[in-house]
Parts: C-alpha cells; structure tokens; sequence
C-alpha cells in the first residue's frame, strides 16, 4: 500500500495524484489547512449575507450572471453548477489496472 497522502495546500505533487488515483493511497487534510479552508467558507458566507454579488455564488454563470440567487441557495446552486464542469474538466477514463 502506497504512502498516506496529506493535503496540506502547499505540497501536492504529481506522484501523490497518481498515488491516490491510480494506487489507492489514503488522503487526509492537514489540520492547518482545514482550518483555512473554514476560514475561506466564513468569509464567503459573510459576504453572502452581507448581500454582495459574488460571480458563480450569488449570480448565476455565463448568460446567467445578471440573475440573483437567493442566499439560500447559494450553496446547492454552487454545487449543482459545478458538477457538468467537472465531467468536461476530468472525463471518465477506464481503469488503468
């Protein structure tokens, strides 16, 4: 069994990629980098409600920009939009084992 992988914001490489995809490797997250990733979502989540227009979080995205998402919807629209481009962005590849 390959090596534990650690996110930790800084150190990702190529071969922990692989060691993950490809091998199975475990991942965790470095407590460090947990706690920015918090840090992040409590900035983002007083910016909605605080009422700004943030691109692809409270607006819609391309034509859609102009229209406003309701604040309690940001989260599952975010998450809804996300998935197609993650389908074009990582295609499904067969298995390489």
């Amino acid at each position: 069994m390959p090596a534990p992988v650690t996110l930790d914001g800084r150190s990702l490489s190529i071969q922990d990629v692989v060691a993950v995809a490809r091998h199975g490797a475990s991942v965790s997250i470095a407590p460090r980098a947990l706690d920015a990733v918090r840090a992040s979502r409590r900035t983002v989540e007083a910016a909605i409600a605080g009422g700004a227009t943030i691109y692809g979080v409270t607006t819609g995205f391309g034509k859609l920009a102009h229209v406003r998402i309701p604040p309690a919807s940001c989260s599952s629209t975010l998450s809804a939009a996300m998935r197609p481009g993650w389908a074009i962005l990582c295609p499904r590849r067969p298995c390489e084992r």
